[in-house]
C-alpha cells in the first residue's frame, strides 16, 4: 500500500517545486515576458492550489477521493502541457494555474487514502514512509528540470512534467484496485 502512494506523492512533488522553482524562468525567457512579471509564475501556482485547497473537501464529497485525484491529474497535466506549448506569457500564466488546480489536492487525499487502507496502528509508520519517499521528489525535481532543459530547453522539461503528472494515474488506479 505505501509504495503506490509515495509514487503518487513523489510524481505531485516533482511537478510542484518544478514549476514553482523554473515557471518564472519559462515565462521571462521562453515566453518573452518582461522582466519581473516571471515572478507572478510561482505566484499563480501558490494562489491557485491554495483555492483549490480551499474547495478540496466539498470536491471529494462529490467526487470521491480516487475521482478527485484522477480528475485532478487531467488537469495539472493539462495545465503542465499548455505551460509547455504556450506561445504568450499569458496562456503560460494559465497553464501555471491549470497545474496549481490540478495538483494542489492530490498529496492530501493520496495520505487520505493511505491512512483508510492501513491498520491504524500502522498510520503513522505508513504515512511517514511514503513521505520519506515521496518527499524526494520535491528535491529532485528542480534539479531534474535544469537537467532537461540545460539539453533540450525549458518547453521540452515541462512536457516532461506534464507526463509525470499523467503517471500519477496508473498508481491511484492501482490504489482503487486495493480498495481505495
Amino acid at each position: 500500500m505505501i509504495l503506490p502512494v509515495a509514487a503518487v506523492l513523489f510524481l505531485c512533488f516533482v511537478a510542484e517545486n518544478s514549476i514553482e522553482a523554473w515557471s518564472a524562468l519559462h515565462v521571462e525567457r521562453t515566453l518573452g515576458a518582461p522582466a519581473g512579471q516571471g515572478g507572478f509564475g510561482p505566484t499563480m501556482l501558490g494562489l491557485t492550489m491554495g483555492v483549490a485547497r480551499l474547495g478540496g473537501h466539498y470536491a471529494v464529497t462529490r467526487l470521491g477521493e480516487i475521482g478527485l485525484i484522477l480528475w485532478s491529474v487531467a488537469l495539472g497535466t493539462l495545465g503542465a502541457a499548455v505551460l509547455a506549448a504556450a506561445p504568450t506569457p499569458i496562456v503560460g500564466m494559465a497553464g501555471i494555474a491549470l497545474m496549481g488546480l490540478g495538483v494542489a489536492v492530490v498529496v492530501p487525499t493520496a495520505n487520505s487514502i493511505l491512512g483508510r487502507l492501513v491498520r491504524p496502528d500502522q498510520r503513522g509508520q505508513a504515512i511517514s514512509r511514503a513521505w520519506m519517499i515521496g518527499f524526494t521528489g520535491f528535491f529532485l525535481g528542480p534539479v531534474m528540470m535544469g537537467q532537461i532543459s540545460e539539453v533540450v530547453g525549458l518547453r521540452a522539461a515541462f512536457a516532461v512534467i506534464a507526463v509525470m503528472v499523467a503517471l500519477i494515474a496508473p498508481f491511484v488506479l492501482i490504489l482503487r484496485a486495493r480498495g481505495g
